[in-house]
């Protein structure tokens, strides 16, 4: 779902964290420098990201005496209330209702030439078949949610103008604010997929800052692959029972050479614009079927990539775009051009009017160009219906009452698929660290009566098949 990979939390709590800046005119790492994600009210990992803990002496007590001081988390609560029971002949899981506790938590020690970074989660549910164990390093392939999850263990070497990463992080490119087509290194847990949680993936990262521009370097050795709903759950859609559907066997590339993803960027910012031009070679996010024998086998194959994009701010206007073009490795795939494009436009007076302190609107358009179909011998099934963004619009509006108050829409049109998604939300923060979110999920589209061929897992559901996905939502967060 395209909507996974943006923060739907109205005040962006404790769902990213954004490497330092290292000059003033160094952009983060959505590239945007006055885009909405800017406007985090609280940001819990940008604090741990863009202070320099003081010097420390060698001792154990005093860096283990900085882990506590730079603690902080979140405990939420969470109530989801399902409006519509799936029809008989759809899923196993009937249940209306669901429930969670989550408790996030970060933190970090170290000096100005060296940090370790550690933030993860501890979560429990009403339905206690979704979880199971602790993190399973350094690859999980199971689709089951870990009751413990240590999802950011790393160490930062800085230098002046160069720092060196090694660990597990987040891996976060693009330039866009609501979809990134060349943002395909945040996997992410999305067995509730509107709720969803990015991991942290393996890495060996240097980024290079000389001036106005930025250059990174990274080797990704773990393929780290997306938690789906189990093929039970009612998020398989209206042809969850369809025998076919999610039995395909699959496996994730294991850790060698061959499977190693390697990845370069180059930023920098001219006259008010912000650039960045990327490449990488690696495992595809997304997969093929291919044939053995008679068997049909979902496949992740090696793509080479080009991307590009640009972000600049005209008074309340700020515009961005971004192409990303995929050359799959012996034609097991098809070659395409992914694009966006979109603005954000931040309404002072004119909020004013209807008794607002600010309100801003984000509009994106998602489109592709298949330039070349699959080929290979035994390679049946291609990734397209499977890729995010292929022709979609997509919009997100706040609308800040003050500085506890605030309302949101997110909405996303599959326009070839005449399916939508349509999420509202209010926030209201009182007290001292607590926050209370009320929001209504509605999916609608028109819907086939058969499955298409080419729809064989998770990641080529609709939303026309969630009609009886809609729902209410009901979360109490405390943070310190």
């Amino acid at each position: 779902m395209v909507f996974a990979q943006n923060d739907a939390d109205l005040f962006e709590e404790l769902e990213q964290s954004i490497p330092k800046a290292k000059s003033p005119h160094q952009t983060p790492d959505n590239g945007s420098k006055n885009g909405p994600s800017d406007k985090s009210d609280k940001a819990l990992f940008d604090e741990l990201e863009n202070k320099n803990p003081p010097l420390l002496t060698p001792s154990s007590d005093a860096w283990m005496a900085k882990l506590g001081e730079n603690f902080e988390g979140s405990l939420r609560l969470r109530y989801s209330s399902f409006l519509n029971t799936p029809g008989e002949q759809t899923v196993t899981d009937r249940n209306s209702h669901a429930g969670e506790a989550l408790f996030r938590f970060a933190t970090g020690s170290g000096s100005d030439d060296f940090k370790i970074k550690v933030s993860g989660w501890a979560e429990a549910g009403i339905d206690k078949n979704n979880y199971q164990g602790v993190s399973h390093w350094p690859q999980d392939r199971s689709n089951d949610r870990r009751h413990l999850e240590l999802n950011e263990v790393y160490a930062v070497i800085s230098g002046d103008t160069a720092d060196i990463t090694i660990g597990k992080k987040l891996f976060k490119t693009g330039i866009c604010t609501l979809f990134s087509p060349s943002d395909r290194f945040r996997p992410m847990d999305l067995t509730d997929p509107l709720d969803p949680k990015q991991f942290g993936i393996w890495q060996a990262r240097a980024d290079y800052y000389p001036g106005d521009h930025a250059l990174t370097l990274a080797i990704l050795p773990v393929y780290t692959d997306k938690k789906v709903p189990s093929p039970d759950s009612r998020w398989w859609g209206l042809f969850a029972n369809d025998p076919f559907i999610g039995q395909i066997q699959k496996e994730d590339p294991d850790i060698s050479l061959e499977n190693v993803t390697y990845f370069a960027r180059y930023k920098t910012t001219r006259k008010g614009w912000d650039f960045f031009m990327s490449t990488h070679f690696g495992p595809s996010p997304y997969s093929v079927v291919k044939l053995e024998g008679l068997t049909p086998k979902e496949d992740i194959i090696s793509v080479f990539t080009l991307a590009g994009g640009f972000s600049t701010t005209r008074g309340n206007f700020e515009i961005h775009g971004e192409s990303l073009y995929n050359l799959s490795r012996e034609d097991k795939d098809q070659d395409y051009v992914s694009s966006v494009f979109g603005f954000t436009y931040t309404f002072g007076e004119t909020a004013g009017r209807v008794h607002m302190e600010e309100i801003v609107l984000t509009l994106e358009y998602a489109g592709e160009i298949i330039l070349d179909q699959q080929r290979a011998d035994t390679y049946i099934i291609s990734s397209q219906e499977g890729r995010p963004g292929a022709n979609d619009f997509l919009s997100k509006i706040l609308l800040k009452y003050d500085e506890n108050l605030a309302f949101e829409n997110l909405f996303h049109y599959e326009i070839s698929d005449k399916a939508w998604m349509n999420r509202f939300e209010v926030s209201y923060r009182f007290g001292a660290g607590w926050t209370g979110t009320c929001a209504v999920e509605l999916f609608g589209g028109k819907e086939n009566l058969v499955p298409d061929a080419g729809r064989i897992n998770f990641d080529t559901i609709s939303y026309a098949q969630w009609k009886e996905n809609d729902r209410l939502v009901v979360c109490l967060t405390y943070e310190f």
